[in-house]
C-alpha cells in the first residue's frame, strides 16, 4: 500500500515528534504534516521522495530546520513551511530544487538569512518572507526571472536589491511594516509588470520621480507612511489607491482616469483635495486633522459610497447633491461640521455618528431610495423630517448616546401604502415624544425609548 500512496496527511498530530523513514512512499505526491507542534525532525528519507510535488510543514512549531536531503526532490513544487517559529536555518541544498514554484516562509521569526542558493530557484514564482528576521536580500535575488510574487513585510529589510528592476515578471511586491527600510531604487520603473506595490507602515521618506512610470500598476498603498513628506505623480493605470502620509497637498488625482477606489488615512498635514477622478466610486477619508472642507466632491460623478471619519476641523461639505451615483454617506466624528448640504436623491444608507455641532438633516422626505438611516451620539439634532422611504430590516437606529442632553424630540416616518417597516431600533433618546407614521410596524423598540413615549402617542406603534 505505501508503494502506491500519492497522499499521506499527518496534520494535527500532536504526538508527532519526528516522522518515519519515507523512502517506502515511492509514489507520494503530497505530504501534509502542518499542525504538528511538536516536530522536531523531518527523516533524511524525505529526499527519496521523487514523485513528491507538495510539501507542507505549516505551524511546526519546534521544527528549528529542514533536512539537507531536501534538495533531492527534484519534482517539489510547493514548500510551505510558514509560522514555523522554531525554523532558523534553510538548507542550502534548496537551491536544488529545481521545479520549485511557491516557497512560503512568513511567520518563521527565527529565520534571519537566505542560502544564497536561493537566488538558483529559476521556476519559483511567489517568495514570501513576511514575519521574519531576515535584515538582507542576496543581490542575486533578480536572478529569479520567474517571481510574480515577492513578500517581505514586516522584516528587517533596509534596501531593496539595486537592480530589482531586473525582475521583468514581478507583478506583487510588498514591503509593509519594514520601518528600517527608507526608500526604494529609482530602477523600480523598470517593473513593467507590477500590478500591485505595498509600502505602507514602513519608514519610506521618499517615493523616486520614477514612480509614475510604472504603467501596469493598479494597486498603490503607503498608508501610515510617517516619514513620508511629499507625494510625486502617480502612474495612471492606478485602480486602488491607499495614502497616509505627511505631505500637506495631494498630486493631481484628476487624470488618473481609471482609479475605483481612493482611501485617505492620517494625512495629519493636509487641509485640501485636489479635484478627484471623474470614475472614482468609493472615497474613504479618515483621522485628516488638518482637513476643513470637501468642496471638490461634484466632479466624481460615479462616486456611490463615501466614508468621512474623525476629520476634527472639517466644517464646510459641498457638492453632495449632483452626486446622482451616491448611495452610501458615512459621516463620524467630525465634531466641528453642523450641516450637510442637500442630499442627492439616490441615497439609500445613511450614517450620522458623533458630529456634535450637527443640527438637522435636510431633504431626507426627497430621498426615496432611503432604506437605512442611523443616527447616533448628534445631540444637537433635534428633529428629522419626513422619511419617505425605510423598507430594510434594520431600517431606522436613532441613539443620541449623549452624556448630557438628548434634543431629539420628533421623527417622522412616511411610508408609501401597504409598505411596512421592518424593524425600529431607537435608544437614550429621553425627549422624543412622537414617532409619527410608523403605522402597523412590525417595531422593536427598547425600553428605553418606550418609557419616553406617552401611550397615547404610541398607539399606532402596535
Amino acid at each position: 500500500v505505501a508503494t502506491e500512496l500519492k497522499v499521506l496527511n499527518l496534520e494535527h498530530c500532536p504526538s508527532l515528534k519526528g516522522t518515519p523513514d519515507l523512502s517506502a512512499f515511492k509514489s507520494l505526491e503530497i505530504l501534509i504534516l502542518n499542525c504538528c507542534f511538536n516536530l522536531e525532525e523531518i527523516h533524511p528519507s524525505i529526499g527519496d521522495l521523487k514523485t513528491l510535488v507538495s510539501l507542507n510543514v505549516k505551524h511546526c512549531c519546534r521544527l528549528k530546520e529542514l533536512p539537507e536531503s531536501i534538495g533531492s526532490l527534484k519534482g517539489l513544487e510547493t514548500l510551505t513551511a510558514s509560522c514555523c517559529k522554531s525554523l532558523a536555518r534553510i538548507p542550502s541544498s534548496i537551491g536544488h530544487l529545481a521545479s520549485l514554484s511557491v516557497l512560503d516562509l512568513r511567520g518563521c521569526s527565527k529565520l534571519a538569512q537566505l542560502p544564497v542558493s536561493i537566488c538558483s530557484l529559476t521556476s519559483l514564482t511567489e517568495l514570501n518572507l513576511a514575519w521574519t528576521s531576515i535584515a538582507e536580500l542576496p543581490e542575486s535575488i533578480v536572478n529569479l526571472q520567474n517571481l510574480r510574487i515577492l513578500d517581505i513585510s514586516w522584516t528587517h529589510i533596509t534596501e531593496l536589491p539595486r537592480d530589482i528592476g531586473m525582475l521583468a515578471k514581478l507583478q506583487e511586491l510588498s514591503v509593509e511594516g519594514c520601518k528600517n527600510l527608507e526608500g526604494l531604487p529609482s530602477n523600480i520603473a523598470q517593473l513593467t509588470s507590477l500590478k500591485e506595490l505595498k509600502l505602507g507602515v514602513s519608514g519610506i521618506s521618499g517615493l523616486p520621480e520614477s514612480i509614475s512610470k510604472l504603467s501596469s500598476l493598479q494597486l498603490l498603498c503607503f498608508r501610515q507612511c510617517e516619514k513620508l513628506q511629499e507625494i510625486p505623480e502617480l502612474p495612471s493605470g492606478l485602480r486602488d489607491l491607499w495614502i497616509g502620509c505627511q505631505s500637506p497637498s495631494l498630486p493631481h488625482l484628476s487624470q488618473l482616469s481609471l482609479l475605483n477606489e481612493l482611501f485617505l488615512s492620517n494625512c495629519s498635514r493636509l487641509d485640501c483635495l485636489p479635484q478627484l477622478p471623474v470614475g472614482l466610486s468609493t472615497l474613504q477619508i479618515k483621522k485628516c486633522g488638518k482637513l476643513k472642507a470637501l468642496t471638490n466632491l461634484s466632479s466624481s460623478k460615479r462616486l456611490s459610497q463615501l466614508f468621512v471619519e474623525d476629520c476634527y476641523e472639517l466644517t464646510e461639505v459641498t457638492g453632495l447633491e449632483g452626486l446622482q451615483s451616491l448611495s452610501y454617506l458615512g459621516v463620524r466624528g467630525c465634531s466641528r461640521l453642523d450641516c450637510l448640504p442637500e442630499l442627492p436623491v439616490g441615497l439609500s444608507t445613511l450614517t450620522i455618528a458623533r458630529c456634535g455641532k450637527l443640527k438637522a438633516l435636510s431633504n431626507l422626505s426627497s430621498l426615496k431610495r432611503l432604506s437605512t438611516l442611523c443616527v447616533t451620539q448628534c445631540p444637537k439634532i433635534c428633529r428629522l423630517g419626513a422619511v419617505e422611504s425605510l423598507e430594510s430590516s434594520r431600517g431606522l437606529h436613532i441613539d443620541e448616546a449623549s452624556p448630557d442632553s438628548s434634543k431629539l424630540t420628533s421623527v417622522k416616518v412616511s411610508r408609501p401604502e401597504g409598505k411596512i417597516l421592518q424593524e425600529t431600533i431607537t435608544g437614550s433618546c429621553e425627549n422624543l415624544a412622537e414617532i409619527e407614521g410608523l403605522g402597523r410596524s412590525k417595531s422593536s423598540l427598547t425600553s428605553d425609548i418606550s418609557k419616553s413615549i406617552s401611550a397615547g402617542q404610541s398607539q399606532d406603534l402596535s
